[in-house]
C-alpha cells in the first residue's frame, strides 16, 4: 500500500489529546489508509509499510472474528490514528505509561500510542489496541464502565496467535499449580499496582475466559451478548441472556471445568 507523507504541525494541546502529559509544540510526519492514519518522525519506512498494511489487515479480522463487520467504522475523518515515538522512554513520558507498557489506548478520540521497537511486540500491541477501541465503539460504553477482564480479554484475544498461545501455556502451568487469581479479583485488578507476574496472570486469564465464550458458544452468541450489555448495562442479566450463566460466578465455573479437558 503506498505511503502519502505531509508535514503535520501537531500543537501541545493536539498532542495533549492523545497523551495526557505534557508535550511540546513539534512536528510529525503522517501517513494514511482506508481506516487509520499513522503519526511519527523518524520510524524506518519499512515499519511504516507494515504498520500501515497490518492495521488495515488487524481492522479486518477483528471485525471479522468478533462478529461486528454490519458496523460502518472509521472513515474518513472518523479514522482512527495510531502515534509512534521514537523511543520507549518518549513514550512512557509523554503518555504516563509503566516501564512494562508497550502501547496505550485513548479510546474516546481513538487514538493509539506506541514506539519504535521490533516488530512482533509492535503488532501485538497494535492489534490488542484495535481490539480494544472496536469493542467500546460497539458496546458504547466509556472505558471505566466495562469490566476490565472483558476489555483486556477480548483485546488479548485479538492478538497475533503467537502472543496467545503464549499465554495458553503460562495459563495451563499457573492453573496446575493453584495459582490462578479469582473472578472477584480479576473483577478489581488494577494492572499498576500489581506484580508483573499477577499483570501477566490476569491478562492471561482474561484472554482464555473470552476464547472460552468463543470456543464453546461461538461467534453470535458474543454479538448478542454484546447487544444485550449495550441494551441493559447488566453484565450478570447479559450472561445469562446470552450464555445461561446465572452471573460472573457461573461463568468462572465454567471456563474452569473448560481448563480441565484443556
Amino acid at each position: 500500500m503506498p505511503l502519502i507523507k505531509e508535514y503535520i504541525l501537531i500543537s501541545s494541546v493536539l498532542l495533549a489529546l492523545a497523551c495526557p502529559a505534557r508535550a511540546a509544540e513539534e512536528k510529525w510526519l503522517t501517513t494514511g489508509s482506508r481506516h487509520f492514519l499513522v503519526y511519527y518522525r523518524q520510524a524506518p519506512e519499512g515499519l511504516l509499510e507494515r504498520v500501515v498494511r497490518q492495521s488495515e489487515e488487524y481492522y479486518a479480522r477483528i471485525t471479522e472474528e468478533l462478529g461486528f463487520t454490519r458496523y460502518n467504522f472509521w472513515l474518513g475523518d472518523n479514522r482512527a490514528r495510531i502515534y509512534i515515538f521514537d523511543s520507549a522512554e518518549e513514550y512512557k513520558k509523554n503518555c504516563g505509561q509503566p516501564a512494562w507498557s508497550y502501547g496505550c489506548v485513548f479510546i474516546p478520540d481513538k487514538k493509539i500510542c506506541s514506539f519504535s521497537q521490533g516488530w512482533d511486540d509492535f503488532s501485538s500491541v497494535l492489534s490488542h489496541e484495535i481490539g480494544h477501541i472496536i469493542l467500546h465503539e460497539c458496546l458504547g460504553m466509556e472505558k471505566e464502565s466495562l469490566p476490565l477482564w472483558l476489555d483486556e480479554g477480548v483485546a488479548c484475544y485479538a492478538e497475533n496467535p503467537v502472543k496467545c498461545r503464549e499465554a495458553a501455556v503460562f495459563l495451563k502451568a499457573s492453573y496446575r499449580k493453584g495459582k490462578l487469581l479469582g473472578f472477584d479479583q480479576l473483577a478489581f485488578f488494577i494492572p499498576a499496582a500489581a506484580s508483573d507476574e499477577a499483570v501477566r496472570l490476569f491478562y492471561a486469564e482474561s484472554s482464555s475466559i473470552v476464547g472460552y465464550l468463543f470456543g464453546e458458544f461461538g461467534r453470535d452468541n458474543f454479538v448478542y451478548f454484546c447487544e444485550e450489555f449495550k441494551r441493559s448495562r447488566d453484565l450478570n442479566r447479559a450472561l445469562r441472556s446470552a450464555y445461561g450463566f446465572a452471573d460472573c460466578e457461573e461463568l468462572d465455573k465454567g471456563w474452569r471445568r473448560y481448563l480441565d479437558i484443556l
